[in-house]
């Protein structure tokens, strides 16, 4: 009995093993690339948080010159720039 139950042991080990040895290159790829982006969309979103705390402590007359020469409608930047988005 002891016999059989180190000789599944060691099957289940030896069976582990030879799983990891040929795992797919291209799914250890796409865990690079998942963890890539979700550092990328970690780093905007700090990036976002920053920028949104530095502009709630603008007045209103520095918020009124950022909309006036910052933010554009559609129809001016396809006007202006030629860009042509949907909308």
């Amino acid at each position: 009995m002891k016999t059989h139950v180190i000789l599944i042991c060691s099957l289940l080990l030896l069976g582990c093993a030879q799983t990891r040895k040929f795992q797919n290159p291209e799914s250890l790829s796409m865990d690079v690339k998942i963890l890539e982006d979700t550092t990328k969309m970690a780093k905007y979103e700090r990036m976002f948080d920053e920028d949104a705390k530095i502009m709630s402590q603008w007045t209103e007359e520095e918020k009124q010159y950022f909309y006036e020469h910052f933010v554009f409608s559609f129809e001016e930047l396809e006007e202006e720039l030629g860009l042509k988005l949907p909308h």
